[in-house]
C-alpha cells in the first residue's frame, strides 16, 4: 500500500446498510491512519530520541555495552544494532539489549531514502523481531512494546492494508501494554519512554476514525476523549516538548470537529498559539510549529494531522462512516 495512492470512492447505498461493505472500502484509509499514527518521530531519529542512557550492565559485559551505547550516541545505528545483538546473544533474557537493538535498527531504517523502500522495510522487520524477543524475555517491557509498535507502524505500507486491518487491535494492545508497564527509561535529554507511549496513544486515538461499526470488524475505533487524556499525561511528564503541545492542540481541534464542541475548538487554538511562542529545541520542532500555524488558520484537518501532511480518512474511504 502506498499512502499517496488515490483511494477515494463515491458513497454507495450499501455502505449505509452493510458495515462489511463499508469496511472493504475503508480498509486503505484505516491502514494509512495506522501507518502515520505509529510513533511519528519525524526528522532524524537520533535527534528525536536523544542520546541513549547508560544503564548498569553486568561487569563482564560493561565494555561491550558501553561500546554499543557509544555507537548509538554517535549515530552509527547499524553498528549499534549489531553490537546490541551480540550482547543479546550472550544474554538472551536481557530485554534491554533487545529493545535497544530494535531502536537502533529502526533508526537506521528511518535514514534509508524513501526510494529504497524494500531496504528500509528489511530494517523495520528486524526491529520488529527484536522487540518481540524482548517481550518474550520480559512480557512487561514497556520499551519493547513501544519499539514493536513503532516497527509495525512503519511496516504497514510494506505489508499492505489488509495486514494493517488485521493487526489494528495488536497495535492498540501494544500501547496499552507499554503504558500499563509504566517504563522508567528516560534519555539524558529528558526523552521519556512513558511520555512517548502516551503521545503515540493520543495520535492513534485521534487519527483512527470513530465510525460506530469499526470495532465490529477490527476491534478498535478512535476516541478523542482518550486522546486528550493521554496527551495531557504526556505533558505532565515532559512539559517542554513542542510536539506534545502541538498534538494537544490538534486533539482539541479534532474533538471540536467530531463533537461540535466550540469550547474545545477555542481551547485548541489557545494551546497552539502558546506552542508557537515556544523556542524550538530540535530540528523537527520547526515542522510542528509550522503545522500549528496551519491548524490555527484552518482547523478542519486536525483529526488527520501528521508531519507528512493532512490525511482526510473520511474522504479517502468515501464517507462510509455516516455517523458514530
Amino acid at each position: 500500500m502506498r499512502l499517496s495512492r488515490n483511494t477515494a470512492a463515491r458513497p454507495a447505498r450499501s455502505a449505509i446498510q452493510n458495515p462489511f461493505h463499508s469496511w472493504r472500502r475503508a480498509t486503505p484509509a484505516l491502514a494509512a491512519a495506522l501507518a502515520l499514527s505509529a510513533l511519528p518521530l519525524g526528522g532524524h531519529a537520533d535527534e528525536a530520541i536523544g542520546p541513549p542512557a547508560v544503564s548498569s550492565p553486568p561487569p563482564s559485559l560493561e565494555p561491550d555495552w558501553l561500546e554499543a551505547v557509544r555507537l548509538e550516541y554517535a549515530g552509527q545505528f547499524r553498528a549499534a544494532g549489531d553490537a546490541y545483538e551480540r550482547l543479546l546473544a550472550k544474554e538472551p533474557d536481557r530485554a534491554e539489549a533487545a529493545w535497544r537493538a530494535a531502536r537502533a535498527y529502526w533508526q537506521f531504517g528511518e535514514e534509508v531514502t524513501p526510494e529504497a523502500f524494500e531496504e528500509a522495510a528489511e530494517w523495520f522487520e528486524r526491529a520488529d523481531a527484536l522487540a518481540a524477543k524482548g517481550l518474550l524475555a520480559d512480557p512487561r517491557c514497556g520499551e519493547c512494546a513501544l519499539w514493536k509498535y513503532a516497527s509495525m507502524g512503519r511496516l504497514v505500507e510494506h505489508r499492505g492494508s489488509l495486514w494493517a486491518a488485521r493487526h489494528a487491535s495488536d497495535l492498540r494492545d501494544l500501547l496499552e501494554l507499554g503504558i500499563a508497564a509504566r517504563p522508567s527509561h528516560r534519555d539524558p535529554d529528558g526523552n521519556s519512554t512513558l511520555a512517548n507511549l502516551y503521545y503515540s496513544s493520543a495520535i492513534f486515538y485521534r487519527m483512527v476514525p470513530e465510525w460506530f461499526w469499526l470495532p465490529l470488524v477490527v476491534g478498535v475505533k478512535g476516541d478523542t476523549e482518550r486522546a486528550l487524556a493521554d496527551i495531557q499525561l504526556a505533558l505532565e511528564i515532559s512539559g517542554d516538548r513542542v510536539d506534545y503541545h502541538v498534538e494537544h492542540g490538534a486533539v482539541l481541534l479534532c474533538r471540536a470537529k467530531r463533537e461540535h464542541d466550540k469550547l474545545a475548538g477555542k481551547a485548541g487554538v489557545r494551546v497552539l498559539e502558546k506552542a508557537i511562542k515556544m523556542a524550538p529545541k530540535q530540528s523537527r520542532d520547526a515542522i510542528d510549529l509550522r503545522y500549528a500555524e496551519l491548524l490555527i488558520q484552518d482547523p478542519s484537518g486536525a483529526c488527520g494531522f501528521t508531519r507528512q501532511g493532512f490525511l482526510d480518512v473520511e474522504s479517502m474511504a468515501g464517507n462510509v462512516g455516516l455517523g458514530r
